[in-house]
């Protein structure tokens, strides 16, 4: 059981990594179904593959939260540009530069 566990956290970080949300949410009801089988059956279970598996989760965790961090500078980077804000960009040389606004760019977003 444990080994599925793993397994599934495993899936889990390749989609944190590779983006794809959807993937995450087909995998939030085994993780769950795994973790109570597991609690119920507590007391059989390796302390080590107990640590390896929470070491897993608190990477995944991690991960997690990094994304939600892009995706809420997404949508906060998406509104500024909605709204008209100067928007800059660094050059290949590493100098700071405005970006130049196409409104039709705008229409889209």
């Amino acid at each position: 059981m444990i080994r599925e566990l793993e397994y599934v956290l495993s899936e889990e970080q390749n989609c944190l990594l590779t983006g794809d949300y959807g993937g995450l949410a087909n995998l939030a009801e085994r993780k769950t179904l795994l973790a109570e089988r597991l609690e119920a059956d507590s007391a059989s279970l390796d302390a080590d593959d107990c640590r390896r598996v929470a070491d897993q989760a608190a990477h995944n965790e991690a991960l997690l939260r990094s994304a939600q961090r892009g995706i809420q500078a997404a949508i906060t980077q998406i509104g500024q540009f909605k709204s008209g804000e100067h928007q800059s960009t660094y050059s290949a040389g590493g100098q700071r530069r405005p970006l130049s606004r196409n409104p039709s760019v705008v229409q889209k977003l």
